[in-house]
């Protein structure tokens, strides 16, 4: 009989680990967008309400990378930060980029 993951004697916090590392980079990466926008809440608003939109699925992902490029227009650095969270073959493609993934979709919102 094959052991599963589970039934390997691992110490927890090296189970879950990676999990807290990527909740810290989360948290990390959040507040990176509340400081951005400390004087404009309304645009840290609209962040979270894209990510939840997503998450319950009202809008696509092609709606929700155009809406953070248009959000986050003259903050590369976020666009760059919030690629780090997305699954392999996905980016949100910066201006300037010559990689066409979602940029022309991006560009049009």
């Amino acid at each position: 009989m094959e052991r599963t993951p589970d039934a390997i004697n691992v110490p927890r916090s090296r189970r879950h680990g990676r999990r807290r590392d990527i909740m810290a980079e989360c948290r990390a990466y959040f507040m990176e967008v509340k400081d951005t926008f400390h004087d404009q809440i309304e645009k840290y608003d609209m962040f979270k309400n894209i990510l939840l939109d997503l998450k319950a699925r009202r809008i696509g992902r092609h709606t929700a990378f155009a809406q953070l490029k248009e959000l986050f227009k003259e903050h590369n650095e976020l666009i760059i930060g919030f690629n780090t969270f997305l699954p392999t073959g996905y980016k949100i493609a910066l201006d300037d980029d010559v990689e066409d993934s979602f940029s022309s979709t991006a560009r049009n919102y």
